[in-house]
């Protein structure tokens, strides 16, 4: 961090020049060990931001049928609060949606319509 002083006319100026990263690490995410998770198995990683889970899938979960994959993202959802969220939300290595929801919607269905 630099601090820099500049005078106009008889005012100082005092800036603030922060040296800033493209990738800021942000302190309310958390990386989440996938393992811990329900059907952790088929996440290739996990990210905890404040009330929700963002998880990258892996292809085995791409393969699943929609109703083992909504099984799965409901019991996601429900054993959230043990981990400390309520929102999921599940996309591809390519960043590409796969899933997600509350407790009051869920959503594997992707596809254009």
């Amino acid at each position: 961090m630099t601090l820099g002083l500049f005078a106009i006319g008889s005012r100082f100026i005092a800036v603030d020049s922060v040296e800033t990263n493209p990738i800021q690490k942000d302190v309310d995410t958390r990386i989440v060990d996938t393992n811990t998770l329900p059907s952790g198995t088929y996440f290739a990683s996990a990210r905890l931001r404040r009330d929700a889970l963002v998880a990258v899938v892996k292809s085995s979960w791409v393969k699943l049928p929609e109703t083992e994959k909504r099984a799965k993202l409901d019991e996601l959802i429900k054993r959230g609060k043990e981990f400390g969220f309520d929102k999921v939300m599940l996309v591809d290595e390519s960043g590409e949606p796969q899933g997600g929801g509350s407790e009051q919607q869920i959503d594997t269905n992707f596809e254009e319509k």
